[in-house]
């Protein structure tokens, strides 16, 4: 994986892997290829073993999503893991990030995948829809979004969010306590604080929303994965002002890298929260990832 940094698409990540010899070890290597040919993603053919992938190699290649193709994800996972060893990120925070963009891949996939055609090698490839254990003991279809899993019957009693029309809005769990949020997270950010009101308590959870239902997202303090970082928003207040704005996120690129001062310690987080949670190392006033 030492020369990883050719597939990279993003040129500052390619920069960043090349300078540090890539990816991975060679430890590792000799069990990764083990594994993908015990699972018949990649067979050894010939008398010098030639490692080649399988059709059901490019098969599960061709039903990935894009971010899992390129190492530019890998890349950014190996700094913050850096900055975390480093005392410059956390780990809860890293962790934060992964759950997101995992749920991100997976709604992909529940938007489907059409099979029809592709060579399977005769491996049989079959499409599984998660089932839940209802607390009555049934089981059914459930989407959970930080919360309890709700049934489809359920889901559709739940009022459509006043923000995108696609998804509901249900109670959810965050850090920092209870919030109403939108079901299609991360797609739609939209929450809503929990009234204070008594009459509300024992209210079932994902029920409708009071008030006029509008609004941005709301702060629960740094860490929560439904607000801005209000350090971070006063960087971005301050940036805009100064006219300094201009490295940005190579992750989402929507949004910008600003210098945030934690315990004597700079990093640079996109500021396009709680959308974007990327944070990089500081090198010499600017991020690492533009060096």
């Amino acid at each position: 994986m030492k020369e990883i940094h050719k597939y990279v698409k993003n040129e500052d990540l390619k920069k960043q892997l090349k300078a540090v010899s890539g990816i991975g070890t060679e430890a590792t290597r000799a069990t990764i290829i083990d594994e993908l040919i015990t699972r018949k993603f990649m067979s050894a053919k010939g008398k010098k073993k030639v490692i080649q992938p399988t059709s059901l190699g490019y098969t599960l290649v061709d039903a990935l999503p894009e971010e899992m193709l390129y190492p530019d994800e890998t890349a950014l996972w190996e700094e913050r893991l850096a900055a975390i060893s480093e005392g410059r990120d956390t780990l809860d925070s890293f962790l934060i990030d992964q759950i997101e963009f995992l749920k991100s891949l997976i709604n992909k996939a529940n938007s489907g995948m059409n099979m029809d055609g592709l060579d399977t090698d005769g491996f049989n490839i079959v499409s599984t829809v998660r089932t839940v254990k209802r607390p009555s003991g049934g089981t059914g279809n459930a989407i959970n979004r930080g919360g309890a899993a709700l049934s489809e019957e359920e889901l559709s009693k739940l009022e459509a969010c006043p923000r995108c029309g696609k998804g509901k809005i249900r109670l959810r769990n965050g850090k920092f306590g209870e919030f109403y949020g939108c079901t299609d997270y991360p797609k739609c950010n939209f929450t809503k604080p929990v009234s204070t009101n008594p009459s509300n308590a024992g209210k079932v959870q994902g029920g409708p929303l009071n008030g006029n239902g509008t609004g941005n997202s709301t702060g629960f303090g740094r860490g929560s994965v439904d607000s801005i970082d209000p350090q971070v928003a006063e960087a971005l207040a301050a940036a805009k002002e100064k006219g300094t704005l201009q490295y940005k996120c190579p992750r989402c690129g929507e949004g910008y890298l600003v210098a945030i001062v934690r315990n004597g310690n700079t990093s640079w987080t996109c500021a396009n929260q709680p959308k974007c949670r990327t944070t990089v190392a500081d090198v010499d006033g600017k991020p690492v990832v533009f060096k």
